[in-house]
């Protein structure tokens, strides 16, 4: 499975409530390659996507800046990620794209009993590589 590898049973409790930090298998998914997140970036609504920038200087959390991206296609802003200090959120993913709907669906019924309803509007999945310094979805 491609989900958290190290999930407790107090985690799986603290869902929600908490963050938590564990290891996953996302990253080999083609759906994370570099061509399919320009694809993506490309085929989704710019106003889903948040953009951010800040100064090097982590101290100074107030230099958080928002940029407009709506000008700049997919491949541009991967590379300016990449570059680092900039990162952007893509908000309701799971409503413009069917792979990671269906991805996301997987990782809450594997952390969950089936009779539990998981309400996807209410909750949050961020999805970080380990091979990335910035967080790539948060939904």
């Amino acid at each position: 499975m491609f989900g958290i590898q190290d999930w407790s049973e107090g985690q799986r409790e603290q869902f929600g409530q908490n963050f938590h930090l564990g290891q996953h298998k996302l990253h080999t998914l083609d759906m994370f390659s570099r061509p399919s997140l320009v694809q993506l970036l490309d085929s989704i609504p710019k106003r889903n996507i948040q953009c951010y920038t800040m100064n090097p200087n982590a101290a100074a959390i107030d230099s958080l800046t928002a940029v407009n991206a709506d000008a700049c296609n997919g491949e541009k802003i991967l590379i300016t990620a990449e570059n680092g200090l900039f990162w952007f959120n893509i908000k309701q993913l799971e409503n413009h794209d069917q792979e990671f709907a269906k991805l996301l669906a997987s990782m809450f019924k594997e952390y969950y009993s089936t009779s539990l309803v998981v309400n996807l509007d209410e909750a949050g999945c961020i999805v970080k590589s380990a091979e990335m310094s910035t967080p790539q979805f948060m939904s």
